[in-house]
């Protein structure tokens, strides 16, 4: 999924059988602050059914606030 343009963070994944044989998917989606959230939702669905033949997806598609360059996240709090 983080393959697909503009995509850069997937999180709360989860990927179940309803009934017998319909697999679904749901996920929360970051792009870029930049990206177009919208094609990046329809980019994944087709990409999901493609490869994995996953008919009902639900994807939350939201932009990212910041992105951090790596190395520079926020130390853990100490207490």
């Amino acid at each position: 999924m983080l393959a697909v343009p503009d995509v850069v963070e997937v999180h709360d994944l989860h990927v179940w059988t309803v009934g017998s044989g319909f697999p679904a998917l749901s996920a929360h989606v970051l792009v870029r602050p930049e990206g177009d959230c919208h094609e990046a939702r329809r980019e994944l669905a087709a990409m999901l059914s493609e490869r994995f033949g996953l008919e009902h997806t639900t994807l939350q598609v939201e932009h990212a606030r910041q992105l951090r360059p790596v190395g520079t996240e926020l130390p853990l709090a100490r207490g």
